[in-house]
Order: C-alpha cells, then structure tokens, then sequence
C-alpha cells in the first residue's frame, strides 16, 4: 500500500529526476554516491520510498513501480535491525535535523522473492533546496554484508558486556568505554590522562612487581589478572581482565588495551554466601545461639595467655537444666526441644547485645562475658539475673512445667588460676565448678576457686604422665583372689590396677581412669592392662579365670573385640578364661557397636559379667540382650547386710533372679566369716573381699 504520491524514474545515481520527484541533487551527497555499483534507495520525511537507482532495483530484483510510495520495509528486514537504532532510516531521517550527520552499518535488504541478503550502507540525511528525507547507499552485498554484520554485532556486544580501555604506552588512560567507566563510578573527564595505578591500592601500586608488570609491555608482553581494583571512593571493584598491546607499523608497542568482566556483584555474592555458611556452621539450629566450637574459638582466644595476658574482668558461666532428662522423658521430645528453646530466649535477654551466649550441650548453655556491666557488684547480680531468668515456669499445652538451673562460674580470679594451673580447657574448669554446684541447692552456682585449680592441675598431671607410666610399667595389676563358697578355695582372680606416682604417691584407680576415659587415653590404657591380664592368666592353672574391668568408653570402640581376641591368641589360652567385666552403668549404652562388640567377644568364648548390680537401672530385657554369664553384687548391699533385713532381701531377690536367667552370681565385700555364712545359705556361688584376700602383686 502507498504512502506517498512522489515517483521518480529509474536510472543511475546521477540522472536527474523526473518532474516531482525527490532525488539526490545536493552536491556532497551526488559525488559520495559518484562510485560504479552503489545501490542507492531514497526515503522521504514519511519513511515512504520517493527514488531507487539501477544498481538497488538490479540487485533487489524489483520494480520502481512496485515499491514507489511504499515504506521502505518492504525492500530493508526492519525486524532485524530492532537493536540497531542508530541505523534505521526513520530513526535517521527524525534525527537529521539534529546533526547526527552520515551514519554506517550493515544493513538487510529483501529482494522480490522474499529472500534476505546482506549490504553494508550509509544513511545520510538529504539537504539541500526542495530535499528532506534519508538517502541509503549499500555496496559489499551477501556475504561480505553479512560478515561486517556479525562483526559489527560482535563489536556492539563487547563494548556492552565488557570493561574496555586504552592506555598509551606510558600508563596513562587514553579512553574508556561506557561500561568500565559504569563499573569503576568515574565520569571520563575525570579519568581520562590519569595513571593507570589510580586503579590500585597505594601499597601495591609502589611496588617494584607493579612497576615490572608495567614495563613489560614496552617489549609487547600480554598479561591476565583475577584481581581487585578501585574505583571511585576506593570502591572495590573485582575484574578478570586481559592485557595486550598495539603495535605500529613498524612492531613498535603505542598502546595497551584493557578488555574485561566485571565480576564485582560476583564476588561479593560468594562473600555473602560464605558469611551464611560461617553462620550456619556457627550456629545451633534449635535455639539459634552460637554452637560449642564457635562459643571455644571466641573464649579461647581470649584465654590463651600467649596471645592475650590481659587480667579478665568478665565473666565465664556454665549452665545446665536440672533434672531435664526426667522432664524430657515425662514431657516429650517436643516439649523438651520447647523447653531449650524458651531457655535460649531467657538467657538472650538476660544478657547485653554483645555479650556471647550458647547452647554447648544437650540441655547445657555456655554465657560469655569480656568486661561486666559498670555499676554491679560483680558476678553475684549477673549470674543471679541469668538463673532467675531461666528459672521461670513454662507453660506447655496445659501444663506448667518448673525449671531449675545450676552454674559453674570462672571469674576474673578463677581465671587467673586456670592459667596457673596450666588447664588447656578453661571451659572444663567451669564444668568442675557446675558439677560442684548440682550436690547443692536449687538454681545454686559455684565459682571455680583455689580448690578447683588444685584438682584442675592434678588432673593436667596425672593425664600428662599416664603415658610415660604406661611406658616404664609403673601401672601395675593386683590380683584379687574369688573363692567358691563350697569350698573356699580360689576360681579365679579379679585384675586391679594400681599406680604410685612418682611424686603424688598412690593414685585411686577411679581418679586415673576416669582422667584417662576424658583424655582418650582410656583405649592405650585398656589395652595395655588386658595385655598384662591375659599374661598372667597364661600362668595360672586352666581351671583358673581372671577378671578385667573393660571401660565403656573402650566397647564404643568397633576394633575392641578384635584386639581382645589378637591378645588371648597371642599368649595361647582358652577365651572362657577371661571374664570381662562391665559395669551396670555400660550395660545401659546398648549402642549397636557395644551390642556388636560383646555379641563377638561372647562368640569367640569370653565371659561377660555384670559388675555393680543394684546400682544401677537395668531392665530386666537389658539383661537378657547382655546374656552376662555372672552377676556381681555390689559390696553396697553385703557389709552391713547382718543388721539389714531390706540388704538381705535386694540379695535373696538379686539371687533369684539370676538363677531364673541362668546366671552365676559373685559377691563383693565380704569381710567377716559371717557375712560369708549369711551369702552362702541364700545361695550364692562366689566371694570376694578380704576375709578371702587382699589384692596382691603376683607379678602381673
């Protein structure tokens, strides 16, 4: 459909037009369009088409008749040219008036048979007397057309997507593309002439390195960087950037290019998303307080007196929920998880914003204070807030759940003697503190004191030299004989260490043992005092067992029944021979590597006993997965079982109940022939105490 009444004729570039037609006469534009082959297309004000050349209508396959008067997007693909703007001949004709002056670029034309090919033309607003409109002149038609085009889009998605910029050879900003002037928040006037090196920190920007960097490129070297720069107001701005050289016509490095990716938004997404992870990391999911490990690195690194041997004036606290396992199991899990939760609140808000709390346990929350609050009176008014606070009844459903807390505090005095007495741990210090404050009242807590530090650097002793003892064998074994009561004589022998420190002197088997079951030494321990066991056991008669007290700590290990094994093949004695004893307290971690542990020292033909019975809380479906071949009652209920009707009744109970599972019962604490008399009429197989011996070196 026509858009417009002017024709014109065909002919060349120059032929004059006919009678009211719009034609190129303007003399600038006649000898730009002078060339043989240039295709030559007229556009008016209105965007219709007013002239065409030979050369256009030849190459286009139409008619002047057919497109005269018509918008000229029926012989340029208009579509294609959406993100090309400044190449459009309406775009062109509206800007004429503006001196936007001759304009170039690839342009699609579409010939008669609807098929596209390629040009590269020039739009040039026509003026003169009588002229407005665009005039377009393409030449390198089809292929040549369409590789400008791919290179000019090329060349237009670059300079979008990528930092550009032009040094000369000395350093200095020649020019800068939009896009690195964007990122850096500089307008070109101000950078422009400026040193490459306002781009860097001043440290490295004196450098020799830097100075070398930019040297080489006197000698064309080439040169990629992953690196941070700045912009303006020292903005940080992260760039994967090449560096190479132009060269003149003689080899001769002018200039030094710059093309690269802003990877800033990048990198500070890894930032934030590595700061989340910290977080998460730091963080315990229930209560939202910081975790055990973030609580340690902030009170460690306060502590460790290499680094920081400032006086404490602050505050470390403990604290556990009484009797929470009790609650849990009456209430829930999901009242117990509510339960921490409402803690974790209370304890928040019983502390300032900077202050550090955590949930370091199950149900036990660590408070660390640098410096106390002006004005108090210590730690009285800050660990009494805390308790009070923690205190307070929970409501759940339509219960009212009562809370009680107990504390163990190190204070700037405390902390002082944690130092001294070299505790690596200043959290165990407050631990022994808590553990005091529990005997005690209600919502009670403990300092650490001169006490604690006293029994802190005893116990860094004795865990420090089990080693060294274990190596020089000053960890020894006494044997216990256990005697038949039919008889009285010995079937067997209970092993018990014993340690004389070289300077502590005598060292009660529960003080090393529970210190060697906190450090891990527990497992070394064990199997140095099995090793020996088993020894001694090789030069009994084989009617004869041996005893050995295994820790549970040692059955949680799944290599424990293997190494057991190893050592009784080793010395060539009957597995049956060895009675491993564990205590009723092990019997109730029936984990599934306890239970695999003693299902494989029970196959290979060990005995087990139950050591302590009574003083624990066995279920009578406990026992029967145990399948103990013995029981032993604890000395607790035979001395002064004669004046004790209730003691005599727990042993005539004890005593059925394992002679209905099959089970032989051994007596502890016998000291008096009548004891011995009393525990034999009930039935019971064996004793052990001093009216049979005492625990003897027999060379074990």
């Amino acid at each position: 459909m026509a858009c417009g009444s002017a024709q014109s004729a065909p002919g060349d570039a120059t032929r004059p037009a006919r009678a009211g037609a719009v034609s190129p006469t303007d003399a600038g534009l006649s000898e730009r369009l002078r060339p043989a082959g240039l295709a030559v297309l007229c556009i008016g004000p209105d965007g219709c088409i007013t002239y065409a050349n030979d050369s256009f209508l030849r190459c286009t396959g139409h008619s002047f008749p057919d497109i005269s008067g018509r918008h000229y997007s029926c012989v340029v693909d208009v579509p294609v040219l959406e993100d090309m703007d400044f190449l459009r001949p309406d775009a062109a004709t509206a800007n004429a008036g503006a001196g936007d002056g001759e304009r170039a670029g690839p342009i699609p034309l579409i010939r008669k048979d609807k098929e596209t090919f390629w040009s590269y033309g020039t739009l040039q607003p026509m003026t003169g007397e009588g002229q407005d409109g665009t005039c377009l002149a393409c030449h390198a038609f089809d292929g040549p057309g369409r590789m400008l085009f791919e290179q000019a889009a090329m060349i237009r998605g670059i300079d979008r997507h990528f930092l550009i910029a032009e040094y000369a050879i000395d350093g200095a900003l020649m020019a800068a593309n939009a896009r690195f002037l964007e990122a850096f928040h500089y307008r070109a006037e101000d950078v422009i002439g400026q040193d490459h090196a306002i781009f860097l920190s001043e440290a490295y920007a004196v450098t020799s390195e830097y100075a070398n960097f930019w040297k080489s490129f006197r000698l064309g070297a080439s040169h990629s960087i992953h690196d941070v720069r700045f912009g303006r107001h020292r903005r940080e701005v992260w760039i994967d950037a090449v560096y190479f050289t132009v060269a003149d016509s003689r080899g001769t490095p002018v200039k030094v290019v710059q093309i690269g990716r802003d990877l800033t938004l990048q990198k500070q997404a890894e930032q934030d998303r590595a700061r989340e992870f910290a977080r998460a990391e730091s963080i315990d999911c229930l209560t939202g307080l910081e975790n055990r490990t973030s609580f340690m690195r902030s009170v460690q690194k306060y502590f460790n007196p290499v680094t920081n041997c400032t006086p404490f004036s602050g505050l470390l606290a403990v604290i556990d929920i009484n009797r929470f396992s009790a609650i849990n199991t009456a209430y829930g899990n999901e009242a117990g998880d509510a339960i921490l939760w409402v803690v974790a609140k209370r304890l928040k808000s019983a502390l300032r914003s900077h202050d550090i709390s955590s949930r370091i346990d199950s149900d036990m929350f660590g408070v660390f204070i640098e410096s106390l609050p002006p004005g108090t009176d210590g730690h009285k008014t800050v660990i009494e807030r805390i308790l009070r606070e923690i205190s307070a009844p929970i409501e759940f459903g339509d219960e009212q759940i009562a809370l009680t807390a107990s504390a163990g505090v190190v204070t700037g005095d405390g902390w002082k003697l944690a130092r001294e007495a070299g505790e690596d741990d200043i959290l165990a210090c407050a631990q022994a503190a808590l553990k005091a404050a529990k005997t005690l009242d209600l919502n009670a807590y403990r300092l650490f004191d001169i006490e604690f530090a006293h029994a802190a650097k005893r116990r860094m002793t004795i865990g420090r030299d089990l080693d060294s003892a274990m190596q020089a064998e000053t960890i020894t074994l006494h044997y216990q004989p256990v005697v038949s009561f039919t008889d009285k004589r010995p079937v067997g022998y209970e092993a018990l260490a014993r340690w004389t420190h070289d300077t502590m002197g005598p060292i009660a088997p529960p003080e090393f043992i529970s210190i060697a079951e906190e450090t891990g030494a527990i497992h070394c321990l064990g199997k140095y005092l099995f090793d020996k066991a088993v020894k001694f056991a090789s030069t009994l008669d084989d009617n004869l067992w041996v005893a050995i007290n295994v820790s549970p700590i040692q059955l949680q290990r799944k290599e424990f029944s293997t190494g057991a094994m190893d050592i009784v093949r080793r010395y060539g004695i009957h597995p049956h021979r060895i009675d491993i004893e564990i205590t009723e307290s092990a019997s109730l971690d029936m984990s599934r590597t306890v239970q695999d542990n003693l299902r494989n020292l029970r196959d290979f033909g060990f005995s087990i006993s139950l050591d302590d019975f009574g003083t624990g809380f066995s279920s009578l479906s406990q026992l029967l997965n145990l399948r103990a071949d013995r029981i032993k009652i604890d000395q607790s209920f035979t001395r002064g079982c004669l004046q004790s009707p209730e003691k005599v009744g727990i042993i005539r109970s004890i005593l059925g109940l394992s002679a209905a599972m099959g089970m032989q019962v051994v007596a502890e604490g016998i000291e008096t022939p009548e004891i011995s008399d009393l525990l034999q009429d009930l039935g019971c197989d064996y004793g052990q105490g001093y009216l049979f011996g005492k625990p003897m070196d027999l060379g074990g």
